[in-house]
């Protein structure tokens, strides 16, 4: 395993290794503050122990010796951005497993929403979490679990809350364009969520269930099984919240006055099923297959009238991973991806959309060290393509538009070449190039130069 210098934190200059969380020094402010309170607190605890000793001198020699504080420690636990650690040259920003569960978050919004530079805001698309990376819209924000994009329509701003939020190890944040590996989807960046590895020690089986106000229920269920060679798990994840509950008679608010049409007797609902199988069938070869299900159930009533209108979407996800390992320093990976989404809704006009999305990946990295530097060479390629048809239900009587019906098909590939460089251990850099080429656009190269 190789170790890189900790980034910018008290160990400066210490190695330290893959999955380590790097301290970073407590703030300035903080530690002044100490200075200042340690003379005082020490004098404050000399006055009262000297008035005791002189009201009760006769059992002086009874009380217990003061104790004197050399020095006041404070411990700061704002959240901050997430911790930066990564075996590459390259900087992630990571939330753990051991942070993540001390939010107070059940999805992937709550747990992202205080992260410096992440604004997360809901769309009238439908969407509850798009996300904006440093100011970009969102849809140049790619989202994925386990490097293979979990929910969402094509072409459109992903949504944060359709993440698989269960079985989590980390959460990978990548700012900047990330497109010579993503595509041009992941312009502003990317969000992985990465989940935890099937045992390989026996059997295992974990479990949460949380419950709230306005009808909120959450639960998580994953066992597993595994050995040295073979192992698997399978998460189920359930989440629902109810409608909006209705304004006090009283209340002296104009909006409150307003229907909502997300009311009390309103309930959304997810369900998640995701499957991992792990094999190792020798040293150097790895291979991994995910199998999900999602289904995610709005049923909107006004108020706490009855259900009026629906949104159901059903998603199938299959992927096949494969690594092979040649030599020390090199290795191939191969990553075979495919996707069906049926939305039916009658939420504002009743439609039917099928998108389906196929992608293969190839890609090969070697690790060169060159005296004190460290690089990491990256070749690979990738080709896509993803589906739409559209179904139109009737259309209100009042609206001048004719249903009608869309299918298309799109094509995209790429080729991509990214050196990622530690210089120093304050100095590193990427440079890449890639081209890229899509079925309704001229080809086009697309560059990356970043120094840091």
């Amino acid at each position: 395993m190789r170790s890189l210098p900790c980034p910018r934190s008290s160990l400066q200059g210490q190695p330290v290794s893959v999955g380590t969380r790097c301290r970073r020094p407590a703030p300035v402010v903080p530690q002044i503050a100490g200075l200042f309170l340690a003379p005082l607190m020490a004098l404050a605890w000399s006055a009262t122990s000297s008035a005791d000793d002189t009201t009760e001198s006769g059992r002086a020699s009874d009380a217990p010796a003061a104790i004197r504080a050399e020095a006041i420690e404070i411990e700061d636990r704002r959240l901050r951005p997430a911790e930066i650690y990564q075996d590459t040259p390259v900087e992630t920003e990571i939330l753990d497993a051991e942070t993540l569960r001390d939010l107070p978050a059940i999805n992937a919004i709550e747990a992202l929403e205080a992260i410096p530079g992440i604004r997360i805001t809901s769309q009238v698309q439908g969407q509850r979490g798009a996300v904006r990376i440093d100011g970009l819209p969102p849809e140049f924000t790619e989202l994925l679990v386990n490097g293979q994009r979990y929910a969402g329509e094509n072409e459109r701003a992903g949504d944060l809350g359709d993440l698989l939020f269960a079985n989590v190890e980390r959460i990978e944040i990548l700012r900047g364009p990330q497109a010579l590996r993503y595509t041009s989807r992941a312009a502003g960046g990317v969000i992985n969520i990465i989940t935890k590895d099937p045992p390989r020690d026996g059997p295992s089986v974990e479990a949460l269930i949380a419950n709230g106000d306005q009808e909120q229920v959450s639960g998580e269920l994953t066992p597993g099984w595994g050995n040295e060679k073979l192992g698997g798990s399978l998460v189920y994840d359930y989440n629902q919240i109810g409608g909006l509950d209705a304004p006090h008679p009283g209340s002296t608010d104009p909006d409150d006055g307003n229907a909502s049409p997300f009311g009390e007797g309103s309930l959304y609902r997810t369900h998640d099923l995701y499957g991992t199988i792990a094999a190792n069938p020798s040293e150097k070869v790895e291979l991994k297959t995910r199998l999900g299900y999602r289904i995610r159930d709005d049923a909107f009533a006004v108020d706490d009238g009855p259900v009026t209108a629906r949104r159901q979407e059903d998603r199938w996800l299959l992927s096949q991973e494969g690594r092979l390992q040649l030599g020390e320093a090199s290795s191939v990976t191969a990553t075979w991806t495919s996707e069906d989404d049926r939305l039916d809704t009658s939420v504002g006009r009743v439609f039917r959309l099928d998108d389906s999305f196929t992608r293969l990946q190839l890609q090969g990295e070697h690790l060169l060290e060159l005296g004190p530097t460290t690089h990491i060479l990256s070749l690979g390629a990738d080709a896509s393509t993803f589906a739409i048809e559209l179904e139109e239900g009737p259309v209100p009587a009042n609206v001048a538009i004719d249903p009608g019906q869309l299918e298309e098909r799109i094509y995209r590939g790429g080729l991509y070449l990214v050196a990622e460089s530690e210089l120093a251990s304050w100095l590193s850099s990427e440079i890449g190039i890639r081209r890229e080429m899509h079925s309704r656009f001229h080809s086009a190269w697309l560059r990356r130069r970043r120094c840091w």
